[in-house]
């Protein structure tokens, strides 16, 4: 690409040299052993913890690339598709929200329904639920009640509303590591059970603090397979934005230094079950070269989508 140096295969490989990271890192010089950083784990739990809502509400703006969660035939007529956002201005505050809509395309009428959390590998529980996403209801247990936006809800219904998480429950390992399972209730039907995907910039730490020299000396103790080597190609942005995105998502700039046109960028964040996640990326024309040492390689096969969403801005 014309405009600045392009990134090589070679250093897409290999990243930057790790001392010439390190030295520059503050001028610090060699760094003190540190203790190797211990990975996490845990058993699948299959027990469910009731979580839900009550009454109020208006009109919900949904946003866009809802997935669907599960489909008319699987529950009744009932189809319902969700997203998870983190919102820096949601309604009980920046943090992870969970975007739910229903469409009856059956014939009868629900007229209440309640939604359960399975416990998972991060501890997320529902914190409270909006049905116009700036006033929190005064109850979530049940979910929708005959005198919520949209309910009972008939054929052809619809109806809305935003669920706010956060990371206060049991923490239990799940497999996959990322999958939320969920238990949804329908008036007096047997349950209906399906599963959506965290992304893992949801369960990043809020105010993650990391010093240079322990930035380093974390680096240096990961071992190479916990290590992953990608391209963001495009949406990236300056190194200003870059660093606005990610700090958005809770990944901390620890460092910048300029090589020429490319600007590298030094970050870490930490999730709710306090893995470490340390990043260099070097950007430059609106691209980054993404190097991530993972203090636990379960946190690989999510690395990179959650980094890109990011860095192009679809994480919010």
């Amino acid at each position: 690409m014309e405009g600045g140096p392009v990134f090589k295969e070679k250093e897409a490989e290999e990243g930057l040299d790790d001392e010439d990271m390190l030295n520059d890192l503050m001028g610090l010089g060699p760094s003190k052993p540190t203790p190797a950083l211990s990975g996490g784990g845990g058993d699948l739990i299959g027990d469910m913890m009731g979580m839900g809502n009550g009454g109020g509400g208006g009109a919900l703006r949904l946003p866009e690339g809802l997935e669907i969660l599960v489909s008319p035939e699987k529950a009744g007529g009932l189809g319902f598709r969700g997203k998870f956002l983190r919102e820096p201005n949601g309604f009980m505050g920046p943090g992870l929200y969970f975007y739910l809509e229903a469409v009856n395309q059956g014939q009868l009428t629900a007229g209440q329904i309640d939604l359960m959390i399975n416990k998972n590998s991060f501890g997320v529980a529902i914190r409270g639920v909006s049905y116009d996403g700036q006033s929190q209801q005064g109850s979530f247990s049940p979910l929708l009640t005959p005198s919520a936006p949209g309910m009972p809800m008939g054929p052809g219904g619809r109806t809305s509303l935003c669920i706010a998480l956060d990371t206060t429950g049991p923490v239990m390992g799940m497999n996959p590591l990322m999958m939320l399972q969920f238990a949804m209730k329908i008036d007096q039907h047997p349950p209906v059970y399906f599963s959506a995907t965290l992304p893992l910039h949801g369960v990043f730490k809020d105010s993650v603090e990391c010093a240079k020299q322990q930035f380093m000396n974390m680096w240096k103790a990961v071992p190479g397979e916990n290590e992953q080597v990608f391209m963001v190609s495009e949406g990236v942005g300056s190194p200003d934005e870059a660093i606005r995105k990610l700090g958005a998502s809770n990944i901390n700039h620890i460092h910048s230094r300029e090589e020429g046109a490319t600007t590298v960028l030094y970050c870490a964040t930490q999730t709710t079950n306090n893995l470490w996640v340390l990043f260099e990326m070097p950007v430059n024309a609106g691209r980054a070269q993404c190097r991530v040492r993972l203090q636990n390689k379960v946190l690989a096969p999510f690395v990179e989508s959650s980094l890109t969403a990011i860095l192009q801005g679809k994480a919010q």
